[in-house]
């Protein structure tokens, strides 16, 4: 009998047939071998899933709708055999010793229950996409160290608040304990929104700098498109309503006021203002179905108001005006 590999990678896609091969090439060369490649084919109409048939050291799940970026991830992580899972994007390229550095930083710190990449964008030299997720008081988030270069980031290793489910690593505790990624999301936010429940029930999360995966940013959809600005605003909002603790959201009143109302005036300027406003509209008009889950996540929570507030970004104009909002 074969035994389970000690990671289990699981990459969604939808209509992924020009970024596969650069993403599933860079696993084959990696120094650390014992692991499985499973591909979540969201049932795209082009030609991913012949390719992927046609690719030995790709296990296929192919779905017959798409289920978006949660529910493929949530697909894979069901179905996969490993201790470990990353979850890695179809148009992301691992450096070779990515899994490697990754095993390293769970041995040096077995109390951790994930860890983050440092992810770099692709074609754009040593300029940072990622370096771990952060939370703000004001109800956003932001991708640590986005657009800097990768000089400014610390080479030591540190805890953040989650990490991007782009290049994200997982002990399979992790899910047992924080559950899955909310499938009405589809997409975008739906690993913050698991971050933020993982802080709420207690688990740490640390960055690692020398596990590098290179990102060709929003290649599926387009870093500013409607579509993304619908779901990030409308996503935004479930993330805050579900998981920000009552003291916090009362503490942080006006800054996340403000925070609206900045990020209303810039889709505006760029003709996305009745998108964005559609997004809010849409989040809250749920929030009969968003309250029921917040009462069972905070009726959970292990961490207080006050050791969640030590999470949270405080520089929160700075955080909106560098990241995402």
């Amino acid at each position: 009998m074969v035994d389970p590999p000690v990671v289990s990678i699981v990459i969604p896609n939808f209509n992924g047939r020009t970024v596969l091969p650069d993403c599933l090439d860079s696993l084959e060369k990696q120094t650390y071998r014992s692991f499985e490649t499973i591909v979540v084919d969201n049932g795209s109409s082009d030609p991913s899933v012949p390719y992927l048939q046609n690719r030995p050291d790709v296990r296929l799940l192919a779905l017959a709708r798409n289920l978006g970026f949660a529910g493929g991830c949530n697909t894979g992580i069901r179905e996969s055999r490993g201790r470990f899972i990353a979850l890695l994007n179809n148009d992301a390229q691992a450096a070779p010793d990515w899994l490697e550095r990754l095993l390293a930083a769970a041995e040096d710190h077995p109390a951790a229950d994930s860890f983050a990449s440092l992810i770099l964008r692709r074609n754009e030299g040593e300029i940072i996409d990622s370096a771990g997720d952060v939370y703000t008081i004001a109800g956003s988030a932001k991708k640590r160290g986005e657009r800097q270069p990768r000089s400014s980031i610390s080479s030591r290793r540190r805890t953040v608040f989650g990490a991007s489910a782009c290049a994200g690593f997982y002990r399979r505790r992790y899910f047992d304990i924080a559950g899955y990624l909310d499938e009405h999301f589809f997409c975008y936010f739906e690993d913050v929104d698991l971050c933020f429940r993982a802080v709420l029930y207690g688990l740490t999360c640390i960055f690692v700098p020398d596990a590098v995966v290179y990102h060709r940013v929003s290649a599926t959809r387009g870093e500013k498109s409607p579509f993304v600005t619908y779901h990030n605003s409308r996503n935004l909002e479930w993330v805050y309503l579900k998981n920000m603790p009552g003291r916090l959201m009362l503490k942080y009143l006006l800054p996340t006021a403000a925070l609206r109302l900045m990020a209303l005036a810039y889709w505006q300027k760029r003709g996305q203002g009745r998108t964005y406003l559609r997004a809010k509209w849409d989040a809250y008009r749920a929030l009969g179905s968003v309250w029921t889950k917040r009462k069972r996540i905070q009726s959970l929570r292990v961490r207080t108001p006050s050791q969640v507030d030590r999470l949270l970004e405080k520089h929160w104009i700075r955080a909106h005006l560098q990241g995402r909002t």
